[in-house]
């Protein structure tokens, strides 16, 4: 005998729940299964998922997708739908198309509680890719990714996207490959993420996160290691970024990518405008060919405004922390050190000017030895600086050197 779901009266086990229909209770949400997914096989899943999605696209609403691993080619959810698993280690999507974005998400809604991964080699291909705004990306794990989440388009920009406690491993070491790309976005938000690369290859993807073309993107509490270019902001000419801040995120163990051995941990290098950007606690370290962090400028590229305070610049093969183009203004450091850098623990290129730098350490710290050289300023046309109430003792090729012209203040450090 069939009976009817609406004919059926269910109710919570719970004080003060009142009785409804079991037809009621299930349209809280839908699962997959129920469009005939399998989950449990090689079998494509792709219609399936989508149909579940597609179902919730008037009004919006909650898609589970239960243990198991599901292939697809491509999916697009809806605005205001939540595509949510079982949890990671749970609920597997595998995409079988290695090009194209794999996940496309629209507006107001959120994906949770996933792994991502490919059956194949990506290339060119990404994850998730964040089209709408007030997108939210969270409790998910990816992995064998070519990029793992963009948001935005070249051409259109999504606003507040959510990137949170999501992990990131073993990425395809190509060119252009890594984990988050904010092309074009305001008001991001990534926090609570670690992503690491397989155990000392030979190359890595070229980088970990990396901006474009965005207004405020708040980074907190995350850990990128053996991705190249931990942080890479290589703005392109015509576009600008502004207000990023920076706070706890360890951008760390960068090695050689596709392109160049010569790979800073954090490089910030744009051809067009970086400005009003800020750095609290984080970790610029381990670079086996470059620096901990390099702030330059390509061709008519600019970046003016950028304070970090209390950071570490650690055993890094060049520089702790270097400024090498006179189109770098207003940088100021406050605390922090730099330690077992291979050549500078300091360094600012001829004719940066107008910054300063005041209690910073360039010395041995915490038992990893001396840089070669503490504090540097090239020698050339470098104005309007202030260097004060530093230290720089112990490193072996000289602890400070001033080389700089202009109306400078230099006052109050330790040196020998």
């Amino acid at each position: 005998m069939t009976t009817n779901a609406s004919d059926v009266t269910y109710t919570a086990s719970f004080p003060d729940s009142v009785a409804r229909s079991v037809q009621e209770r299930l349209s809280d949400w839908v699962s997959v299964r129920d469009f005939g997914a399998n989950g449990n096989d090689s079998s494509d899943d792709t219609e399936a998922i989508q149909n579940a999605l597609d179902s919730q696209a008037v009004g919006g609403g909650t898609v589970r997708i239960p243990r198991g691993t599901y292939f697809y080619s491509t999916l697009n959810v809806p605005s205001g739908v939540s595509l949510v698993g079982e949890g990671s280690f749970s609920t597997l999507l595998v995409c079988t198309a290695t090009t194209g974005d794999a996940i496309s998400i629209a507006s107001a809604s959120t994906i949770s509680g996933l792994r991502l991964t490919y059956s194949g080699v990506p290339s060119g291909a990404c994850n998730v890719r964040i089209h709408g705004n007030r997108v939210t990306i969270t409790e998910c794990e990816f992995t064998n990714y070519y990029i793992g989440v963009i948001a935005g388009t070249q051409n259109s920009q999504a606003i507040f996207p959510v990137i949170a406690n999501c992990s990131f491993r073993s990425p395809v070491a190509a060119t252009g490959a890594g984990g988050i790309f904010l092309q074009n976005y305001g008001n991001a938000l990534v926090r609570d993420c670690v992503m690491s690369g397989d155990s000392h290859p030979s190359v890595q993807p070229d980088f970990g996160i990396r901006l474009h073309n965005g207004d405020t993107a708040f980074l907190t509490d995350i850990n990128i290691t053996l991705h190249g270019h931990a942080l890479l902001m290589d703005v392109p000419a015509g576009l600008n970024n502004y207000a990023t801040r920076m706070s706890g995120c360890l951008f760390d163990s960068a090695g050689s990518i596709t392109t160049t051995s010569a790979v800073s941990s954090a490089r910030i290098a744009p051809a067009g405008g970086v400005y009003d950007m800020l750095a609290s606690n984080c970790w610029f370290g381990l670079s086996r060919g470059g620096s901990g962090l390099t702030v330059d400028a390509i061709g008519t590229g600019a970046v003016d405004g950028f304070e970090l305070s209390n950071c570490q610049f650690v055993n890094n093969a060049n520089a702790g922390a270097e400024f090498l183009s006179p189109a770098i203004a207003n940088f100021k450091i406050t605390g922090g050190y730099a330690s077992a850098n291979g050549v500078y623990g300091l360094r600012v290129g001829p004719g940066v000017g107008r910054f300063s730098v005041n209690g910073f350490t360039a010395a041995n710290v915490a038992g990893r030895g001396a840089n070669a050289r503490g504090i540097n300023i090239d020698s050339g046309q470098s104005d309007g600086y202030l260097v004060t109430n530093c230290r720089a003792q112990g490193n072996t090729v000289f602890n400070f050197y001033d080389g700089g012209t202009g109306s400078n203040i230099v006052s109050n450090n330790l040196t020998t």
